[in-house]
């Protein structure tokens, strides 16, 4: 039995009214990509807005980094009074270490085909970090392939570690993912998307309100 309910992280929001709507509904992470080749990309005025909403309605304001520099991210953290980082890719996997402490760092780890860790991750990727404060998240999942992260695949690198699972999530399928392995949290984007791939508060309500309903079950 899990003592706690399933933490939820909505990703690529852009708008400090969605993040406050959001985190009213039940978010305790909202992310912020920083990253150009995305879509979602926000810029540091937009960014201190969504994480100023994020903070004032009870959330936690991630930054989400795609092989910047350490420098790079100190100076986007400093700017947005931010301590929680998200690092995507092979370059800030490996400066990570040179982040300060204060830092609570989400590494991510990709999922192969088969649901379990990709062979090109090092089983000694957690070496640096801590496992009272950081978390892994496992990433891989495409929407409408039917791919489920596999727990018995995954146990191997997870240690003592809290993770996120993410990629490919949606009201339709996230209560089969808790069950299947009663994660710490869940990290949604395109799944909360409407049509013109724009953050959907309808689609971010009820993907909420199922993970709690999931979570419920899960925890039984």
């Amino acid at each position: 039995m899990r003592a706690q309910s399933i933490k939820i992280k909505i990703c690529g929001i852009t708008c400090p009214i969605i993040a406050s709507a959001a985190v009213k509904f039940g978010a305790d992470y909202i992310g912020l990509v920083f990253h150009k080749n995305s879509k979602r990309n926000i810029d540091l005025s937009k960014a201190k807005e969504v994480a100023l909403a994020t903070r004032k309605s009870g959330a936690i304001p991630v930054a989400v980094f795609v092989n910047q520099s350490v420098d790079e991210m100190l100076e986007i953290c400093k700017n947005l009074n931010i301590n929680y980082v998200q690092l995507h890719g092979d370059l800030v996997r490996k400066v990570h270490v040179a982040l300060p402490d204060r830092f609570t760092k989400i590494f991510t780890v990709n999922i192969n085909s088969n649901g379990g860790v990709s062979s090109s991750v090092s089983a000694n990727i957690y070496e640096n970090l801590d496992f009272t404060k950081d978390f892994l998240l496992f990433d891989g999942l495409a929407a409408g392939s039917g791919q489920i992260i596999k727990k018995d695949r995954i146990t191997e690198i997870t240690g003592n570690f809290n993770y996120f699972v993410a990629g490919g999530l949606n009201q339709a399928n996230v209560t089969h993912e808790i069950a299947n392995i009663t994660p710490f949290a869940v990290d949604v984007s395109t799944g909360v998307e409407n049509n013109n791939g724009m953050k959907d508060l309808v689609l971010i309500n009820k993907f909420i309100n199922q993970v709690k309903m999931g979570g419920v079950n899960a925890n039984v």
